[in-house]
């Protein structure tokens, strides 16, 4: 687990640019000991409810995880580990160092394409959503709004699900660059009587959060019932 994030634009940005450069400070410390080396950092941030048996708990998470190849001639070095700091990332390296073996595969002159994925960040989200007491409340609405549907179409029985905003931070860097994206997603999920559930994303600043309030009743009041 790393220091966990302020729920925010600049401070997203801020802690991106960070990681982007120490990715690529790191990489140009090793890379005279190998004819290359690739690194992939991806830190996940999420801030959020989840509900179990109706009632919301907070639930958040901050973590890091890491990829790297190297390149020693015509073998191949590859690793895995969490953690953001380089001494960990160097750690790693050592381990890969030693169990490398012959590949086909060659270095790549930049940054992999399809790493990081597109840039998807809306600032005006996680900015509209930095008061926690909203993320609260509408975890609250969509249980409040399921029980209330309830009284008018009976049988709910079990309710469970999450409300969140998770953001994803990716930097690739290589001897031929470092590239960054961000993206940031806010969720609502709802499960019903272990059976039928709905899932509901927004990636851009909506005009309200009405309809993730009100997800719980228009699941439950969509959900196909059999009458005996």
């Amino acid at each position: 687990m790393s220091e966990p994030l302020e729920l925010s634009a600049i401070a997203l940005a801020d802690a991106l640019d960070v990681l982007a450069s120490r990715a690529a400070d790191f990489v140009e410390e090793v890379s005279a000991d190998f004819d290359g080396v690739e690194l992939w950092v991806e830190r996940r941030t999420r801030w959020g409810h989840a509900i179990e048996q109706g009632a919301c708990r907070a639930d958040d998470r901050d973590g890091v995880r890491f990829s790297l190849r190297l390149w020693m001639g015509y073998e191949l070095g590859v690793g895995h580990g969490v953690g953001a700091e380089p001494a960990v990332w160097r750690q790693v390296l050592s381990e890969a160092e030693s169990t490398r073996h012959p590949t086909d595969i060659p270095v790549p002159p930049a940054p992999a394409t399809r790493r990081p994925s597109p840039m998807v960040f809306d600032p005006d989200l996680p900015d509209a959503l930095s008061s926690r007491r909203v993320l609260t409340r509408l975890a609250e609405g969509l249980v409040t709004n399921a029980r209330h549907e309830n009284e008018r179409i009976v049988g709910l029985t079990g309710l469970a699900g999450q409300v969140g905003y998770e953001a994803t931070q990716r930097v690739v860097s290589n001897q031929g660059g470092t590239v960054a994206a961000a993206n940031g997603t806010l969720t609502a999920q709802i499960e019903l009587n272990a059976a039928y559930g709905e899932r509901y994303q927004v990636i851009h600043l909506p005009e309200s959060f009405l309809p993730v309030a009100l997800m719980g009743a228009r699941t439950w009041r969509t959900m196909p019932h059999t009458m005996v």
